[in-house]
């Protein structure tokens, strides 16, 4: 009987501290996990040093050419296992206190054959979406989304979906969350991604919430982030953080007719 949703943990084999925080989170949400052992970007195999040296991806360093990797192998994994739906997790993700409850309707009520990403972390973000709720579970909403997002922290596809990235790695240009995440930058064209909202996962490095107490989990990749745009100077950027509520309620306005609004990422930890 094929299993409709399988959790997979990318871990770093160093990462000892990270694995026993998301045992004991997992745990208390009663989310039995397969550990995905994370490409070491420092160590990697002759064959994953030829994927890192094709001319197309040699902007990327080998953190990010290892995370991407990893992605791959869970992908292969939801096929090789033969399930519905797998749940991708980072290791150093914040969980809601109902997560257990979405997960228990949300296999349940998304679709299996659909080619589409579910995304499920919060970013701190305005976002074009489609107005038109696509899914919905245990109070939360799914929402087509039309702009980009960085973040790979946590997201949920099924055994289809992982078949067609898994036939497209070989296009992949930029890191996993711009290959997945960014409509402008990424490699294989359209591919539908669902954001769910409020989100239910946070990555440590990103925690506001005040309910919240960082423990210090930095991003593995660090400076080696490749830059996939132009950064402001930081009074632009003050500038722009003045201005946005005002521009993204205008942006919404003028949008709405296309069945779209522009909104924040919304995030809430504790019901």
């Amino acid at each position: 009987m094929t299993k409709r949703l399988e959790t997979y943990l990318i871990n770093l084999g160093r990462d000892h501290h990270r694995l026993s925080y998301m045992k004991k989170i997992l745990g208390r949400k009663s989310l039995e996990y397969s550990r995905i052992e994370a490409v070491d970007g420092s160590n990697l195999t002759s064959e994953q040093e030829e994927y890192y040296h094709n001319t197309s991806r040699r902007h990327m360093g080998k953190g990010e050419i290892g995370c991407l990797l990893s992605h791959i192998e869970a992908w292969k994994r939801i096929v090789e296992d033969n399930v519905s739906f797998g749940l991708i997790f980072e290791d150093d993700v914040h969980i809601s206190d109902d997560f257990g409850d979405f997960i228990g309707q949300v296999e349940l009520r998304i679709c299996t054959e659909s080619i589409e990403v579910h995304r499920i972390e919060w970013r701190r973000a305005n976002i074009t979406i489609r107005r038109e709720i696509a899914y919905t579970a245990a109070d939360r909403f799914a929402h087509v989304l039309e702009s980009s997002l960085c973040g790979s922290g946590a997201y949920i596809i099924n055994r289809p979906t992982a078949r067609y990235l898994l036939a497209q790695v070989n296009k992949f240009r930029w890191p996993i969350d711009v290959e997945l995440f960014n409509v402008k930058l990424r490699s294989i064209g359209y591919l539908k991604i669902l954001q769910w909202m409020p989100a239910l996962c946070v990555q440590d490095c990103l925690v506001e919430d005040e309910s919240l107490s960082r423990l210090g989990f930095e991003s593995n990749i660090g400076s080696e982030r490749v830059s996939t745009g132009k950064y402001d100077s930081n009074l632009v950027a003050g500038l722009k953080n003045l201005l946005r509520p005002a521009y993204t309620r205008a942006w919404s306005l003028a949008i709405m007719p296309t069945g779209r609004m522009r909104v924040p990422v919304s995030y809430k930890y504790r019901y």
